[in-house]
């Protein structure tokens, strides 16, 4: 089969690979589309080679369902990367993110992956390849369950720090859901996306003071939630300055170490602070009848390529000149 391969030093190549064999409780899926994930930039630019790719966000079809009863050959399906074991203390409470035995699949950019038959989401026949893999992958998975997390409401004001892809998914949902939206970054290409997505006010964080504008839209007294998904400590200090008394400030981003001062930052403006990540199984569903109730999930791929121009597609990301890219396999 055909599969990605990371070479080290900004370099991919498609591969000869064998098809993987399922463990007991997996089965074959044939990937029919991947999308491209932000996080997959640090092994691009290693210098290290890998054995094969980080993709993990991926639809197909399934190829061999090895005698689950669950899932039959030819079903359409969403793979859901975070694996959890389903009977350890965390599955059994339904915190599946917390599980004992969390493992991620990965290699997605492959003809054929194996995964838990429990991970492999039904893709309802009226979901195409491309809005399945928003929904089912970090993209928007990671935006509803953050916004679902903090009980966000129509009217109510919001930034997202960051319009990198999950910031994107940030600002197409809270639009959607009648939310007013601003995004911070620091590349036009991404600011003009975000606004094409339902952002009310976009700041170039390279020219503007980021306070002063988004104090434009809250007439001074601070936005109800900052979304923090870049996760550096200069992002945070702005959305925890962002915000208004008793706001709240989830982060999203893992960049590295933050100083926190309570009594400053958090105590005496009551601040909530919460970490989200990843996405439960669960939110794929609620997802699925948000798309059908209008929500175009879709609208953040801005590029498609074959597996063999992945070259050409990673470079583009790594100039941050698109929104999401998607693999056709």
């Amino acid at each position: 089969m055909r599969r990605l391969k990371f070479l080290g030093n900004r370099r991919v190549e498609v591969v000869e690979a064998d098809v993987p064999r399922p463990s007991p409780g997996e089965v074959l899926v044939r990937i029919r589309a991947s999308a491209l994930c932000g996080s997959e930039m640090e092994a691009f630019r290693s210098d290290r080679e890998q054995a094969g790719n980080p993709g993990h966000e991926m639809v197909g079809e399934v190829a061999d369902a090895c005698g689950n009863e669950s899932l039959t050959e030819g079903q359409r399906v969403a793979i859901h990367a975070v694996t959890s074991c389903g009977y350890c203390y965390w599955c059994q409470r339904g915190y599946e993110l917390y599980c004992e035995n969390l493992r991620g699949i990965s290699n997605g950019h492959s003809e054929y992956v194996a995964a838990p038959a429990r991970h492999c989401l039904p893709l309802p026949d009226d979901i195409d390849w491309d809005t399945g893999l928003m929904v089912g992958g970090d993209t928007q998975g990671v935006s509803y369950h953050a916004a679902t997390r903090v009980g966000v409401k129509a009217n109510d004001t919001a930034v997202a720090m960051g319009a990198g892809p999950v910031g994107l998914g940030h600002v197409l949902l809270l639009s959607f859901w009648g939310l007013r939206v601003a995004v911070v970054d620091m590349v036009p290409y991404r600011l003009k996306l975000a606004e094409k997505l339902g952002a009310e006010i976009t700041i170039n964080a390279s020219e503007a003071d980021v306070l002063a504008e988004l104090r434009k839209m809250d007439d001074g007294r601070g936005l109800d939630f900052a979304f923090d998904c870049v996760g550096r400590p200069e992002t945070l200090q702005v959305s925890m300055r962002a915000v208004r008394p008793r706001g709240t400030v989830v982060i999203i981003g893992e960049r590295g170490e933050t100083p926190i001062y309570p009594s400053r930052d958090i105590i005496h403006s009551e601040l909530a602070i919460y970490g989200s990540w990843y996405f439960l199984r669960r939110d794929f569903y609620e997802m699925i009848g948000l798309v059908r109730r209008g929500l175009r999930s879709a609208d953040m791929i801005t590029h498609h390529y074959p597996l063999e121009q992945a070259q050409e597609a990673y470079d583009l990301m790594d100039a941050a000149q698109c929104g999401k890219i998607v693999f056709q396999i």
